[in-house]
């Protein structure tokens, strides 16, 4: 059982620290790629170009390497991990970093998972649904045709991301809902592209090329979690989504629960993230309800960054 649960984001302690640092994290490594979810709503991003000085094995499909919020320091400024697994500081009212939620479970929900992971070089579980990747694109063909003729069929779930502009610092969040629609047993939302107007090229993970100010659509695709078991920690495998300010304050003020991630995390992502299913489940039988919507044959969440990490 799932018990009200709460999102919280990796620590600089937890990524780097001997004493502290997460034991998947020593085993997978600290750098993670971003979702094209995360790309349309603004995150920044390495390109594989930039990568291949890092040395990353970035998988079949051009994964890229984002800038993550962490739990932030009491200096004034918020605390990022950078592309090439280094620690930096950030202004808090930037909106081009990404979110890596980190889900903490009790120690039998825990026990229970477990008995279920599968191998992916760590242990990994599936819990949750999120938009993802963008379909190729024949298949937004379709759905941009079928939307037009009002035959596709509405789930009565939503998700919420910000609708300010990229690079409007000033401005706090504002929700923009988007609504799931399902095709042949897939489900999908269609997004506009809210891009980080610093980067210039854009391409998805299918290869096909994306343009500011243009709607797509995302598949919605069960998230795959690290597991760390001495922390009880469920992290996730590749940061999700992006736009969200730390704090729309310039300067951090000391209180993490009182941060505009925080807020956007605890009000929005965990409903939104949990929403198909029901928190007291039974997790083979959700694993395979997973499997008959045939979400596990997708092309996605097959990606892995490997870097020799620092302790």
């Amino acid at each position: 059982m799932l018990d009200k649960p709460k999102l919280t984001l990796l620590s600089a302690k937890e990524l780097t620290n001997y004493d502290k640092k997460l034991k998947v994290l020593d085993k997978y490594g600290i750098i993670a790629p971003i979702t094209d979810l995360a790309m349309l709503t603004g995150s920044y991003y390495n390109r594989q170009d930039d990568l291949k000085i890092l040395d990353c094995a970035l998988g079949p499909y051009r994964s890229r390497a984002g800038w993550f919020w962490l739990k932030a320091s009491s200096d004034g400024n918020a605390t990022i991990l950078l592309q090439d697994g280094m620690i930096g500081k950030s202004y808090c009212d930037r909106r081009t970093r990404t979110i890596r939620p980190v889900l903490k479970v009790s120690k039998r929900v825990m026990a229970d998972l477990i008995k279920y992971a599968e191998l992916d070089d760590v242990k990994t579980i599936l819990l949750g649904e999120y938009p993802q990747y963008v379909p190729d694109e024949t298949t937004q063909k379709i759905l941009d045709e079928l939307k037009a003729l009002n035959l596709l069929n509405k789930t009565g779930r939503q998700y919420t991301f910000d609708g300010t502009d990229n690079y409007d610092f000033d401005r706090p969040f504002k929700p923009l809902t988007y609504e799931e629609y399902m095709y042949c047993g897939r489900k999908f939302i269609k997004i506009k592209s809210n891009l980080d107007k610093l980067e210039q090229q854009f391409t998805f993970a299918n290869g096909q090329q994306c343009f500011p100010n243009q709607y797509y659509w995302v598949e919605v695709l069960p998230v795959k979690w690290l597991i760390d078991e001495k922390t009880n920690k469920l992290i996730a495998k590749e940061g999700l989504v992006g736009g969200i300010q730390f704090s729309h304050h310039k300067e951090y003020q000391g209180d993490f629960q009182s941060s505009d991630v925080y807020d956007y995390m605890n009000k929005y992502m965990v409903h939104d993230l949990f929403q198909s299913m029901n928190l007291c489940f039974d997790y083979p039988d959700y694993r395979n309800n997973l499997k008959a919507q045939n979400h596990l044959k997708a092309s996605y969440n097959t990606s892995h960054v490997k870097i020799k990490t620092r302790k």
